[in-house]
């Protein structure tokens, strides 16, 4: 049983205090009845260094002090909405990306769930992407609500139909291992594979037909409780998936990233990074386990 990691938004000194992190509000609600997980409720107080530099040091604790009770009442707020689950508040000082990741480090078995505005290109040089920079670092499974994924009609969704896509690596398959650990059972899962033209096939260069391939990992899923039903398209990894999760009625996207960082990555992206932006599902990304933090 996983322990849920909601990062939330309090900053007074926004327009926005909140921002869009309350988006995955819906979805940790659910999977938090649905896993029977607790729940830890996390804020991080950036605080601006112009606040910091104020001569007053007195006026400088209190306000402090008013902003960190703010939050823990927001917090408090929000935790009375899980449903009688075990709810636990934090509220820190520091870089939001940071704190998150040393607070996934020290709870059990942790799943975060947050949103993100998934800045692309040079904004996310410039501007930076907490979700992303988060995502590179843990090593546990995100689920990231990304910021073209609809508001649910509900205050609360429970996970019932993944899309795994598969392109038959070792890496790609992790994906199912993190759906497992999550706790997710019983669920529908379609296994997704992309003939991508003049690309390099993992199944093909085995000698394997895509069909037989997928055939086999949903025989192993099925011996796990899982309904599995396998689809083969064509084109561009990232438009095949998005558009399968559509038409498939996907609750949420799983899949394996290589957790890139650097300008190439930053200008380019990866495959799990445009899924992450043009997707209309929230995306559940894991590094692989032999893969070092950067």
């Amino acid at each position: 049983m996983p322990t849920i990691v909601v990062p939330l938004l309090c900053d007074r000194t926004k327009p926005d205090p909140h921002g869009v992190s309350e988006r995955a509000l819906p979805w940790a609600r659910g999977l938090a009845r649905q896993l029977a997980a607790d729940v830890v409720l996390l804020t991080a107080l950036d605080i601006p260094p112009g606040l910091l530099a104020m001569a007053d040091k007195a006026l400088l604790r209190q306000l402090l002090d008013d902003w960190r009770a703010e939050c823990r009442s927001y917090l408090e707020g929000v935790a009375r909405t899980f449903d009688g689950r075990v709810v636990s508040i934090l509220v820190d000082d520091g870089d939001a990306a940071s704190t998150i990741v040393r607070v996934a480090e020290q709870v059990r078995d942790p799943l975060l769930v947050m949103a993100s505005h998934m800045r692309t290109g040079l904004s996310r040089l410039v501007l930076g992407s907490t979700a992303l920079r988060v995502v590179s670092f843990v090593e546990c499974p995100a689920l990231i609500v990304g910021q073209r994924v609809p508001e649910p009609p509900t205050a609360s969704v429970e996970v019932s139909r993944l899309l795994v896509p598969l392109d038959g690596s070792v890496l790609a398959e992790q994906a199912l291992d993190v759906v497992a650990a999550t706790g997710l059972r019983g669920v529908h899962c379609t296994l997704l594979y992309v003939l991508e033209p003049d690309a390099r096939d993992h199944v093909v260069e085995r000698g394997l037909d895509p069909r037989t391939y997928l055939e086999g990992i949903a025989a192993s899923l099925r011996e796990r409780s899982f309904s599995v039903e396998t689809v083969i398209r064509q084109g561009r990894p990232a438009s095949a998936i998005v558009a399968a999760a559509e038409e498939y009625r996907a609750d949420l996207i799983a899949m394996m990233t290589h957790g890139r960082s650097g300008l190439r990555a930053v200008l380019m992206g990866s495959t799990a990074e445009q899924v992450l932006h043009a997707a209309t599902r929230p995306v559940l990304l894991a590094r692989p386990r032999s893969e070092p933090a950067p």
